[in-house]
Order: C-alpha cells, then sequence, then structure tokens
C-alpha cells in the first residue's frame, strides 16, 4: 500500500486480520476434523477477539472524531435504504450552527472545536434520553434522528436542549 497515512495503517490492518482469520478458519476446520475440542476453544476465543475488534471498527468508522455523535458515514450505511430513503418511520430535524465561521475567525480554530464539541455533547446526552441519534453530518450540520414518531414530550426536550445551547457563553 502507498503510505495515506492511517488509512495505510488500517488496510495493512485489515490485510493481517484477514490472514489471520483464514489462518483461524482453517485451523477450526483441521480441528473439527481431528475431533480437538481444545483446538476449537482456541478458536472460539479467537472469534470473538475478531467480533470484538470488528465492533471497535465499525465503531470508529462510524463516529465523528471531533464531536463522537455519529458521522454521515453511519446515516448512508445505516439509516438510509439504496434509494437514500430513510428505512424506518420517524423524525429528522437539522440543526446548524449559524455564525459558527465567526468563532473560527476571531478565536481560532480550536476554539471552534470546543464549540463543537460542547455543542455535540450536550445534544448527545440530552436527545439520546429519548431516543434520538446525533449525527454531524458535514461542518457545522447535525441530523437529529429519531425512528419513532416525535411526541410533544419529545419536541419540548429537544427544544429546550436547543435554548439551553443558546443560552451558554463562550469565551
Amino acid at each position: 500500500f502507498k503510505n495515506y497515512g492511517d488509512f495505510d495503517k488500517q488496510m495493512c490492518e485489515v490485510a493481517m486480520s484477514v490472514s489471520e482469520i483464514q489462518q483461524s478458519t482453517q485451523d477450526a476446520i483441521n480441528a473439527i476434523d481431528n475431533n480437538d475440542t481444545d483446538a476449537l476453544k482456541d478458536a472460539s476465543a479467537q472469534l470473538n477477539e475478531y467480533k470484538q475488534r470488528i465492533s471497535a471498527l465499525e465503531k470508529e468508522m462510524n463516529t465523528d472524531e471531533t464531536t463522537g455523535a455519529y458521522n454521515r458515514k453511519y446515516l448512508i450505511n445505516h439509516e438510509l435504504d439504496k434509494n437514500e430513503q430513510m428505512k424506518t418511520d420517524g423524525a429528522l430535524m437539522r440543526l446548524s450552527i449559524n455564525n459558527f465561521a465567526e468563532i473560527n475567525k476571531e478565536h481560532g480554530h480550536e476554539s471552534g472545536d470546543i464549540v463543537l464539541k460542547f455543542v455535540s455533547k450536550l445534544l448527545q446526552k440530552k436527545l439520546a434520553a429519548v431516543g434520538i441519534d446525533l449525527i454531524r453530518y458535514m461542518g457545522v450540520q447535525f441530523i437529529a434522528l429519531s425512528k419513532e414518531a416525535v411526541s410533544k414530550k419529545t419536541e419540548k426536550i429537544f427544544q429546550d436542549t436547543v435554548d439551553l445551547v443558546l443560552s451558554k457563553k463562550f469565551k
């Protein structure tokens, strides 16, 4: 592989993992053929380790690095069908941080990241309590996604959360 930073590292890890899985599969087949229960236990333990590694990689792939919210890949891969329609009924609310470019310009990108993290964490905490996922769609645009019809109570929690964010003063 050519050197593409983290992507290069991840692709090498994937290639090695595929090779390990192939060897582990062959070991399991041999253990079955030979009625080797110890080898089968080892293969089972290895399979569980692979499942954990895959789960961690999926989480990393579907999570925005800056905010910890789901990312656009999550939306596309988990919530949209092949026609780019929502897979389930529910509600989708689009959020954007107004005047964010001014924050970055006046206070620097590190300050902008702090604002993004704060807003995201607050929204995630409040919205997750009522079953709403937060997705960082791009830049300062977020999507709050409910897989069920939104009740008046949920709408109020959502609005209260937005009002709480708006009431914060950043220094």
